[in-house]
């Protein structure tokens, strides 16, 4: 502003000079001409012709230049007038968004008119607001869509060779070593579909060449493309909707109550893939599925045959081959609930919490996916609800699982769940019981990082042994290791044949033939039981981690409510 005053001032200047020497000049003719006094020296004189010499240059200057100066006078005088014409505009669009905070027109009026004022801060609000309900829109309008993922292509990205990897319309198992990126190349399509662009970006550092991560896509029977390059997402047709269930499926088992979840973006629909991203522990999400089943149970007359208790029972039941069943939920003053059920070995009803691990990280993982439907097709009747479509991934699916029920898993979400595109990373082999041609991928080690290869065989029918040998080369380094785990679910048999041989023993003597078998059932289900209590410590090892930064939060939440010592 004081600049603008400035160069107003310079331009009235000429004008006033001109007029202040006109003045003196005729006052200057006129006593040489009648002085009241003799003035008639030649300093009068001569002082009379340069003061007419400079104003005639000065006259000649301005005119040549007053064009241009009335011009900027006249567009200082107009950009005041239209401030004051944008200020009134201002209050009548702040009083239309005071209305309607999300009308897209407004914002974007309001924003071209800081920005015309100078404001590009302001401005620069305005139109990140008006991005992010953009972005709103595109997700609304992808929630009606039938999406399906189609083939991923991988081009100088870092930590990873350049493949390309086609996906099946409903089952995608990603096997691999630990340590080969299983979990961050899931990561990755999540950020791709997500249209997540701050954390994406460590994907995408400097490795040479032009890095570019490319997802075809069916949306509506429309091929589409998402592609992301070094800085920005070239082609998306924004976020889509998914569900991501981390690794870290934990439920406190310190705790027999259930009650009112402190979960910040505890909507699946909109956050569904948030905790996996983030790589944070999905305990409030599980917290926040067991309270709405409370809730549920208690608005429906304090019933179990609904949908979703059915489920659970169905699914737990074909695991355990013995049942699990609700047994009662008991309500706890206003806001609080406790489960009771019964599990296999346990005759007594108990609180949910104390169910083994594996049983819990079942339960979250199906209930999350029937919370998550109900969210996306909140028309849809529940009894329905499990024949929608929708894309789930599932990190370490077979992590907490029993050997036994890591081979019945994929059976199990790929018949309760028909139509939903499903993409999971595991450790065990076993989970690929039962997978078609092509639902099978290992990421191993390529010349320039690691890569996918697609396994073109089925494994329908497959016993433990074939499955370590068709697809357990990947942990090639730890051979007897992953032959004892492959061997567990048959360790039962084992033992019962064992019984039989001893028995026959105690008749008569055995054949040299019965006395080796007998022998090496002995070493299997010694060496099983070993391998199977390494592979528990294994998970639990690799989850520790997680655990440990989900504790150092709870600290620092608490330090930050308790104050700074000695306040």
């Amino acid at each position: 502003m004081r600049k603008k005053n400035l160069f107003i001032l310079l331009d009235l200047v000429p004008y006033l000079l001109v007029s202040i020497m006109g003045f003196y000049i005729s006052f200057t003719y006129a006593l040489i001409k009648d002085p009241p006094i003799s003035l008639k020296s030649s300093l009068g004189i001569f002082s009379l012709f340069f003061v007419i010499f400079v104003f005639f240059i000065s006259a000649l200057f301005l005119f040549s230049s007053s064009k241009k100066r009335l011009l900027r006078l006249k567009g200082y005088i107009l950009e005041d007038l239209g401030k004051t014409t944008l200020g009134e505009k201002l209050k009548q669009y702040q009083e239309l968004l005071n209305n309607e905070p999300e009308n897209a027109e407004v914002l974007s009026s309001l924003a071209r008119i800081y920005e015309k004022l100078g404001e590009k801060e302001k401005a620069l609000e305005f139109y990140e607001r008006l991005a992010k309900i953009a972005g709103e829109n595109e997700f609304e309008f992808n929630l009606s869509k039938t999406i399906i993922l189609q083939r991923l292509e991988l081009r100088d990205l870092y930590f990873f060779d350049d493949f390309s990897w086609d996906f099946q319309p409903r089952m995608n198992v990603l096997l691999g070593k630990n340590g080969y990126g299983k979990s961050h190349l899931l990561r990755l399509l999540v950020f791709l579909v997500q249209k997540e662009e701050a954390i994406s970006s460590d994907f995408f550092k400097q490795n040479g060449g032009n890095p570019l991560a490319k997802l075809e896509i069916s949306l509506n029977s429309e091929n589409r493309i998402i592609s992301r390059g070094m800085s920005v997402f070239e082609k998306t047709p924004g976020k889509l909707p998914v569900l991501a269930i981390p690794a870290l499926r934990y439920v406190d088992k310190a705790k027999t109550n259930i009650g009112v979840p402190n979960v910040e973006k505890a909507d699946l629909k909109f956050h569904g893939a948030d905790r996996f991203l983030y790589q944070e522990s999905v305990e409030g999400m599980i917290q926040n599925f067991l309270y709405q089943l409370c809730v549920t149970y208690l608005d429906k007359g304090k019933s179990f045959d609904l949908p979703v208790f059915n489920l659970i029972h169905k699914v737990i039941g074909e695991l355990t081959d013995s049942g699990f069943t609700f047994d009662k939920i008991n309500p706890l003053g206003t806001a609080r609930f406790r489960i009771e059920v019964i599990t296999e070995g346990n005759q007594a009803p108990l609180p949910l919490q104390q169910a083994s691990q594996g049983t819990l990280s079942v339960l979250a993982i199906f209930g999350l996916i029937y919370e998550y439907l109900k969210a996306i097709f909140p028309d849809i009747p529940e009894k329905e609800l499990l024949f929608q479509p929708a894309i789930v991934f599932i990190d370490e699916l077979d992590a907490h699982l029993h050997p036994s029920w890591q081979q019945k898993i994929i059976r199990l979400l790929r018949e309760n769940f028909p139509n939903i595109q499903f993409f999971v990373t595991a450790h065990s082999p076993l989970v690929v019981a039962g997978c078609k041609e092509g639902e099978v991928a290992v990421l191993r080690k390529g010349e320039n990082g690691f890569r996918v290869e697609v396994s073109e065989q089925d494994f329908i029918g497959t016993e433990a042994k074939e499955l370590y040998e068709r697809v357990f080369e990947i942990e090639e380094s730890d051979e007897p290791y992953l032959r004892y785990l492959a061997m567990a679910p048959f360790k039962g048999e084992m033992e019962e044949k064992i019984k039989e041989l001893e028995n026959k023993r105690k008749k008569k003597p055995l054949s040299k033939k019965e006395e080796d078998e007998l022998s090496r059932l002995y070493d299997d289900v010694f060496y099983i039981g070993k391998v199977s209590d390494k592979y528990r410590r294994r998970m639990e090892y690799s989850l520790a981690p997680i655990e440990n930064r989900k504790l150092k939060n709870k600290i620092k939440e608490l330090e930050k409510k308790e104050g700074p010592k000695g306040a």
